[in-house]
Order: C-alpha cells, then structure tokens, then sequence
C-alpha cells in the first residue's frame, strides 16, 4: 500500500505538533519548578496548551513566599519563554487595615514603614488583577 504525499505531510506535521507541544510543556514545567523554594516539591495538575501555545496550568509546592502552600495558577508562553505564576491575592480588609494604620498615630512604629506596606500591599493587587486578566484571555 502507498501512502499519498499528503498523508505523509500530515503525519510529519502531527509529529512536529506533538513535538512541540511536548517541548512546550517540559518548558512551563522547568519555569514553574525555578519558582518554588524547593523546586523538587513541584505537583501539577490542570495542564492545558492553546493554539497559539500558551502552557496554563496549577502548581503546588513550597513556594518562595513563607507560609505560601496550595495550588497557584500559572501560565507559559512557550514562544517568549515568558512566565507568570498567580500571586498572592489581597483583600480588601487587608487594605483597608493598612490604610487605617498609615493613617493613625502609630505609637512609636515609623509611620513610614507602615504606609510603604500599605503601598505594597496596593501594588501587590494591581499584580493580581492584571495576573486575573492575562490568565483569563490566555487560558480560559
């Protein structure tokens, strides 16, 4: 039986697909392993590529954050080598503590000190909000 030049052009371009899906893959892992404290604790589920391929998936492990545990969201973009893991998320209670401290006679604390955390803190959910709608268009 001979195969046509067609089927073959598509078998070779399912292997390099494959290929490079695999690639892809191994590429948001080893990212996400360089992430955590102890990159040997790393556990992932959820693992999807898009087409245009995007690596999105979970992680777990012992993060750089102290305390951090639990799975975080990340994703890959396989064709820049680009990384974004989800950050901390901050609430408004933890926002509106810190606004009130800065605010307030501190008591002997530097003032300073409180309201650069406040800062931070404002910083930090300007991060995860824009983690949100990256990780929303790019894997949903």
């Amino acid at each position: 039986m001979t195969r046509s030049p067609h089927f073959v052009l598509l078998a070779l371009l399912g292997l390099a697909a494959t290929a490079g899906c695999g690639s892809a893959r191994k590429g948001a892992e080893y990212a996400a392993r360089a992430s955590l404290a102890d990159p040997g604790t790393a556990e992932f589920r959820n693992v999807t590529i898009n087409t245009e391929g995007v690596v999105c998936g979970e992680v777990n492990g012992r993060h750089k954050q102290p305390g951090v545990t639990g799975f975080r969201r990340y994703a890959f973009y396989s064709h820049t080598g680009h990384f974004l893991i989800e950050p901390l998320a901050v609430t408004d209670t933890a926002l509106s503590e810190a606004a009130l401290r800065c605010r307030s006679p501190t008591g002997g604390s530097p003032a300073g000190s409180i309201c650069v955390d406040l800062e931070k803190l404002r910083l930090a959910r300007i991060a995860h909000n824009e983690f949100e709608r990256r990780h929303g268009y790019d894997c949903s």
